[in-house]
């Protein structure tokens, strides 16, 4: 079989050469790999080293911005960890502070609840001695009436027996009666009032 040796191409004037030699069938596949490698070369030689160059560019332009972004990702990390730092320092102070106005205003509203219920002890004291001041004022007062009405219906009584009597014996006429019956209940209307 016949193999290309070599392939030129000649620059001036964008010719490829090429020499063909005899060589035996086994070498033959081995040497047509490395010609159609050199052939690819020849090619496509340009077109694969500006593709790698400018995959290689492309790779060191991405690592760099790989590495601006975890530059960017760890200081914006850092930031939002020292403002959540700092917000949580100052959210606990606020708490405490909050924590201790309510304790305090805890404590001003248990002095506040047992002075009212101070208060309130002393008025229901006063007020149920009160109470029965009035009560037995009213009591006493209702006995002295009760008393003195009761003197005077026994005065009264002894009267109307006596001029009855009187009357009786001395046998006074009907009007003589109505008159004395009128002034005892005129009497009578006036000790009530």
């Amino acid at each position: 079989m016949n193999k290309i040796k070599s392939i030129k191409k000649d620059k001036s004037n964008n010719k490829i050469t090429s020499k063909v030699e005899k060589i035996p069938a086994n070498k033959q596949k081995a040497d047509a790999n490395e010609q159609l490698s050199a052939i690819r070369e020849l090619l496509f030689g340009e077109q694969l080293l500006r593709l790698e160059q400018n995959i290689q560019q492309q790779n060191t332009l991405l690592n760099e911005k790989l590495d601006n972004l975890e530059e960017l990702i760890a200081k914006t990390s850092e930031e939002f960890n020292k403002k959540l730092s700092a917000t949580n320092h100052e959210i606990m102070e606020n708490l405490e502070s909050h924590h201790l106005e309510h304790i305090s205003q805890e404590s001003v509203l248990d002095d506040k609840l047992a002075a009212l219920d101070k208060n309130f002890d002393e008025f229901q004291h006063a007020t149920e001695k009160d109470f029965k001041q009035a009560h037995d004022t009213l009591t006493q007062s209702a006995n002295e009436i009760h008393t003195s009405l009761k003197q005077e219906v026994k005065q009264l009584t002894d009267k109307i027996e006596t001029t009855a009597q009187e009357l009786g014996a001395k046998k006074a006429d009907r009007k003589a009666i109505a008159n004395l019956l009128e002034s005892m209940a005129s009497n009578l209307t006036q000790s009530k009032a």
